[in-house]
């Protein structure tokens, strides 16, 4: 198994390396390579340095098309890796200080992703936090949450969008923070149900349990300590993104479907397109002429 582990650490390095020569699209390839191969190993934790690094690497292609030089801010995200690939060891995966790490690195990064006038105007308040995410998650039933895992709505997407947002101008919290990340990696999941071409009922209750679990985590965090938040988010995360691998594996990109879907609309005969025009044309000019 450390062997295995070894491999870890090569991608983390590889990701690093990416990170450093402003490759950041390549850094998520190198992130997402991490979390196929803690699958490949059995080793659910894992996935967890590969799905913080995804976050550093959307972050900074963010970033550049907001600022566009971003040489002297590259050290905050690169003192995150540092402190990763420290934490990774042989026998033992420091889970809880990649997530402590990650929440030093979030709260310096999230200041330079708002506007001059957000950044001179708002002041922290987590506690709004709070309490805007635990609105959203009182405001959904089973029925609305099934509705949303099965790709009938964008409601997870919603969420982190305007969980998202009060973070980056008002602060964060650790359990804030980790329900925001999975609540990303669930949404990565319930993609692959809206666009894959055919789903079993099986496929929406597996991701079902999951989504209630995410759920469950934001309703008990508020009597955790922080370590044992890190922990149970480290323990649905894992299973989230393992399945997500699988479905990876199984389809590729889910958006690719929509595309297969285009290629199979039959195209109409040239004459039927001339009786649907004139149709149109009469329908139009009878809407003018009244």
């Amino acid at each position: 198994m450390s062997s295995f582990v070894k491999i870890i650490k090569q991608d983390i390095n590889a990701a690093c390396k990416a990170l450093e020569e402003d490759e950041f699209d390549l850094m998520n390839i190198f992130a997402n390579r991490i979390t196929s191969n803690a699958y490949f190993i059995d080793n659910k934790r894992l996935t967890l340095p590969g799905v913080l690094i995804k976050e550093v690497a959307f972050d900074f292609i963010s970033l550049r098309k907001i600022k566009g030089d971003i040489s002297s801010i590259k050290s905050i995200g690169k003192d995150f890796c540092d402190r990763l690939k420290k934490l990774i060891h042989e026998e033992n995966v420091e889970i809880i200080g990649m997530w402590k790490s990650f929440y030093e690195y979030k709260t310096k990064v999230r200041k330079l992703q708002v506007t001059k006038i957000e950044q001179n105007i708002y002041t922290d308040n987590i506690e709004f936090c709070d309490a805007v995410i635990t609105k959203l998650v009182t405001s959904v039933n089973d029925e609305q949450l099934k509705k949303a895992v099965n790709g009938e709505t964008r409601l997870i997407k919603g969420f982190i969008n305007e969980i998202g947002r009060v973070i980056s101008v008002h602060g964060t919290k650790p359990s804030q923070l980790s329900f925001l990340i999975l609540l990303k990696m669930l949404d990565r999941n319930i993609d692959y149900l809206t666009y894959m071409p055919k789903k079993a009922d099986s496929d929406v209750e597996e991701i079902m349990k999951l989504a209630k679990q995410v759920f469950q985590f934001w309703s008990s965090s508020k009597s955790k300590k922080e370590d044992d938040i890190y922990t149970e988010a480290t323990d649905i995360l894992g299973n989230l993104t393992i399945l997500w691998r699988k479905k990876f594996i199984s389809y590729l990109d889910p958006y690719r479907h929509i595309v297969a879907e285009e290629k199979n609309v039959e195209i109409l005969p040239l004459e039927a397109k001339k009786k649907i025009g004139e149709t149109i044309a009469k329908a139009i000019q009878k809407e003018v002429t009244h």
